[in-house]
């Protein structure tokens, strides 16, 4: 006998097995469903006897899935009404949290309209001292002034608003916000002067050399004796002593022109150009962590004190020129001379 021969015998022998289950499996849900629907139809006699004997029995025939469609509609009517009840508890603590709420934001508006007040009288101390500030920066006020404030159109919020029944903290309100408002210019140029002011102190070289304020100065612009001739001469900057290696930075934002090395003079040095003509030089460095055309900014560290060129310790001299002429550095610091006694020459 060949395979095909064998596998087709077993192929119509599995088929011919399946087949009969799935009748016999058809045959018992049919008879399962005719035998529910006929519990189903089956009729039930409902009898309501009352107590008194002088009336007759009510009796009435219904099938079993009449009663579980009443019941079915029953727990319907139940759910939903539970459903509803539970939404109207809902409603109430939403109505009982808005009553809290508004309470609340009664007390709120109490409290916002005392220090409404209060900023009304601190208002009027503004003002005074404005004044006085414009004054004494010789400023004078451009736009609207506190007279033309007040003629001014009130806002449309407040213009629409009925005036029997404009409340009091309104207009202190709205009169504050005019006196605001005429002192918003005077407060523009105020801030654009001291924009200028901060920017041209970054600018300038008005920063001490050395970061954090170390350091003591040792020999002043001027006259000097020469540490190793001993002769007199012009000192053209100021000497600040410290360790080697103390951070050395841009007294002011500018740009890097020159990195040089005199061995017999300045040592490794540094010229940083700023605003307005002026320059700084910081010699005798040890190392130095900027480049020719690099922008610096005021405090960046530019390289380390040493004690490098034509010098008797660790320092830095620093110069400051303006143009082509040499001036004391001294004029752009804020430093008391007993505080850095001058105690030994270095350069």
């Amino acid at each position: 006998m060949s395979p095909l021969t064998v596998y087709k015998r077993i192929e119509n022998a599995a088929v011919g097995y399946l087949r009969t289950r799935a009748a016999t499996l058809g045959t018992a849900v049919r008879n399962l469903l005719r035998r529910l629907v006929g519990i189903g139809n089956e009729r039930i006699t409902i009898m309501v006897v009352p107590h008194s004997v002088q009336k007759r029995v009510v009796s009435f025939r219904v099938s079993l899935f009449s009663l579980l469609f009443v019941g079915l509609t029953l727990c319907g009517v139940v759910a939903a009404t539970l459903a509803i009840r539970a939404d109207s508890g809902t409603l109430s603590r939403l109505v009982s949290a808005g009553a809290r709420q508004l309470s609340h934001s009664q007390a709120s508006l109490q409290e916002v309209q005392s220090r409404l007040r209060g900023l009304d009288r601190v208002a009027a101390v503004f003002d005074e001292a404005m004044d006085k500030t414009m004054a004494t920066l010789h400023i004078k006020a451009t736009g609207s002034t506190r007279a033309s404030a007040i003629r001014s159109t009130p806002p449309a919020w407040l213009a629409q608003a009925d005036p029997s029944t404009e409340v009091r903290d309104s207009r202190e309100l709205h009169r504050l916000i005019r006196m605001m408002s005429a002192s918003v210019g005077s407060l523009q140029e105020i801030g654009s002067v001291y924009g200028t002011y901060t920017r041209v102190l970054r600018e300038l070289p008005t920063m001490w050399p050395v970061q954090g304020g170390a350091g003591i100065i040792t020999t002043y612009f001027g006259p000097a004796i020469e540490p190793f001739t001993h002769s007199m001469y012009l000192h053209l900057g100021i000497d600040i002593a410290d360790g080697i290696g103390t951070p050395l930075v841009a007294a002011g934002d500018g740009t890097v022109t020159q990195i040089a090395y005199q061995p017999l003079g300045y040592g490794k040095y540094v010229m940083i150009r700023h605003c307005c003509g002026f320059s700084t030089r910081y010699a005798h460095m040890s190392r130095i962590y900027v480049y020719v055309g690099e922008k610096v900014k005021q405090g960046q560290v530019i390289g380390l004190m040493g004690d490098t060129g034509l010098s008797t310790g660790p320092h830095v001299h620093f110069e400051v020129h303006l143009g082509g002429q040499v001036i004391d550095p001294m004029l752009f610091m804020d430093i008391d001379r007993e505080q850095h006694p001058s105690i030994w020459s270095l350069d």
